[in-house]
């Protein structure tokens, strides 16, 4: 999304706000010539545009106040609620990708190279998938198997 696509997207919510409706995703999506189906201006203004949200470098007590919240059961949305600063959705990715002991952080092996290689020329990008098929002990993160592809 381009700095131009958000402050569209605010003036088009705003608009709809002041008619005093619900927000209607698919005239809203219409404002952006096609580019943008609803769903996809809901999930950008509810996870990246919340006014008092910050969407930048962790601070370690955050991630802390993650990994004992998400050890005595809290869901994503409990934990943004305490940290206030972060969506569910922003916690979730830095858990799973980041902050997970089960992360397997090592360099990767020959053997990970050729099963990623191969699985994604027949799964194609289903990085889910390729996930399930690398030896463990430990896991790849789906955006780190991304990133290595």
């Amino acid at each position: 999304w381009s700095d131009q696509e958000d402050k569209l997207l605010k003036i088009e919510v705003k608009k709809q706000k002041f008619q005093g409706g619900n927000i209607n995703w698919e005239i809203i999506s219409k404002s952006f010539g096609g580019t943008r189906a609803p769903i996809q201006c809901k999930n950008r203004l509810n996870n990246y545009l919340q006014l008092g949200k910050v969407y930048g470098d962790w601070d370690q007590y955050e991630d802390v106040c993650i990994l004992d919240m998400k050890r005595k059961g809290f869901m994503w949305a409990d934990i943004a609620d305490r940290l206030q600063r972060r969506t569910g959705n922003h916690i979730r990715e830095r858990f799973v990708n980041y902050l997970d002991p089960n992360i397997k952080k090592t360099p990767w092996t020959k053997e990970e190279d050729t099963i990623l290689l191969a699985n994604q020329r027949t799964l194609g990008n289903k990085w889910a998938d390729i996930q399930k098929l690398l030896p463990g002990p430990g896991i790849r993160p789906q955006n780190s198997i991304k990133n290595r592809f």
